[in-house]
């Protein structure tokens, strides 16, 4: 028995929120409702939902959902819905006034048919005064599970689509590595430009299945993370400590990413010295590869350099880190003046182009494709004109008319000017 220190507070219900019943909905009816104002995410959620399998099994329970019905009065509420709930769903539904609670992203599931799909759902209905706190109130008692769990930004959900479990902080946090990914697709193709090419479509050996489109039009960086999933998951097993990246983490942690891909061995053992640290000696004027990786940022954040733009200090970055594990995978001295980092500017391009190629062809292809766009605009331009032409003067006036048609002609040309999105 325990002994209570006070008498337990009585229950009273929120008299905004009103049970209102529970009915047996077809799924499309259900799916047919405005989501939440506060639901965010919920594509986002599917696939972390699925990746995680917890909607592999059909249960009975998953057809469980919740709405709500905005309302000046639950009296009158409550007995319509006991008359004829469906009338009262559809009448709430043209005038804007019931939203889903949950359920959003079992939703999203069932609609794209990436888990079985039911044919009804066992909706509970719950009336809220309008105007009243109690929407946020009941959205947040059943988002609290999800709330205590933490919220999984895109990086995060795209690892765990990739079967990542990250083990250190910085992989889990993944803050940088969206960033750093890019700076090692740019190596991987061999040019800056290429930074955010989509390396599922230039490494793919066969096209994306349905599926693997759905889920890249949500998460933007998945085929990337696959490609340099084993330098991710190396990187995740070293362990990267502040002196690795001592200032702008992405372009360290790229690098690091890109070393591990080419060389998994000689990457691992380079970066498991580089963590040590006593790493990097200096003597007299020269220093070595360690010591130049964690002095680089002196040089980078000298104030006599501020003139030098951030994307060029993060390439001088880039380039140090390629370079300097080039010297000490290939030389004995791999030694540098203190004054003279190394950073010589074709490593982005020599280090590993494995696609570059494939991100050349892509680039042809766009190009092409912006051509045949620009040219069939063009050609709708000269057709708008020519109709134009044909047509019986609108106005009384010649004169008039003609002053008429050099202003459509200047806005289509004003128009053919601007950029394509």
């Amino acid at each position: 028995m325990v002994d209570l220190i006070k008498p337990p507070t009585p229950f009273i219900g929120d008299p905004a929120i009103r049970y209102l019943g529970t009915v047996i909905i077809p799924r499309v009816l259900f799916h047919d409702l405005p989501a939440h104002p506060n639901q965010r995410q919920t594509a986002l959620h599917a696939v972390s939902l699925l990746k995680s399998g917890v909607l592999n099994y059909p249960l009975d329970i998953h057809r469980n959902v919740d709405a709500h019905i905005l309302s000046e009065d639950l009296d009158e509420l409550e007995r319509a819905f006991a008359v004829d709930p469906l009338a009262v769903i559809e009448q709430a539904r043209a005038q804007g006034d019931v939203f889903k609670e949950n359920g959003h992203t079992r939703d999203e599931l069932w609609h794209r048919a990436w888990t079985p799909v039911p044919e009804t759902v066992r909706l509970t209905m719950w009336g809220i005064t309008r105007h009243s706190n109690g929407v946020s109130r009941l959205y947040k008692s059943f988002d609290a599970l999800q709330a205590v769990k933490g919220h999984k930004d895109e990086m995060q959900s795209t690892l765990n689509a990739a079967g990542i479990d990250p083990v250190s902080e910085l992989i889990a946090k993944a803050t940088t590595l969206g960033a750093a990914l890019e700076w090692a697709t740019a190596v991987a193709c061999g040019s800056v430009d290429y930074k955010r090419y989509p390396v599922e479509l230039l490494a793919a050996e066969e096209p994306l299945s349905p599926f693997e489109q759905e889920v890249r039009s949500i998460l933007t960086k998945l085929g990337t993370v696959r490609y340099f999933k084993p330098a991710i998951v190396a990187l995740d097993k070293l362990g990267v400590t502040p002196e690795m990246t001592p200032v702008l983490p992405p372009p360290f942690i790229g690098g690091y990413l890109c070393i591990l891909q080419r060389n998994p061995e000689e990457g691992r053992e380079f970066l498991e010295r580089l963590k040590e640290s006593d790493s990097g000696e200096t003597t007299g004027v020269l220093m070595d590869a360690f010591a130049a990786i964690k002095n680089v940022r002196n040089y980078v954040t000298d104030p006599r350099r501020r003139i030098v733009k951030p994307q060029t200090r993060m390439i001088q970055i880039l380039n140090c880190v390629l370079n300097c594990f080039e010297g000490w995978l290939n030389t004995d001295g791999h030694a540098y003046t203190v004054d003279k980092f190394p950073f010589r500017p074709n490593a982005i391009a020599t280090f590993n182009p494995a696609l570059r190629r494939s991100a050349q062809a892509f680039d042809r292809e766009a190009a092409k494709k912006q051509a045949n766009l620009k040219a069939q605009a063009q050609a709708e331009r000269i057709k708008r004109r020519e109709s134009a032409v044909d047509k019986p003067l609108p106005l009384a006036d010649p004169i008039a008319f003609q002053a008429h048609l050099r202003r459509q002609v200047d806005q289509d040309d004003a128009s053919a000017q601007q950029p394509s999105p």
